[in-house]
């Protein structure tokens, strides 16, 4: 995943592009039947906001 990287800059825009890339992986998981890689993508996105 890359949007967790993303998480930890600073530059303008990150979190931005952290947000969109942890939401569409989210629904990536949620569409193949993947309940634990959503509960860890959402508590991502807790950190991305």
């Amino acid at each position: 995943m890359y949007g967790p990287q993303q998480t930890g800059r600073v530059d303008p825009g990150d979190r931005e592009r952290a947000h969109r890339l942890l939401s569409e992986a989210r629904a990536a998981h949620e569409e193949i039947g993947m309940p634990k890689h959503v509960e860890m993508t959402d508590a991502l996105l807790k950190v991305a906001l």
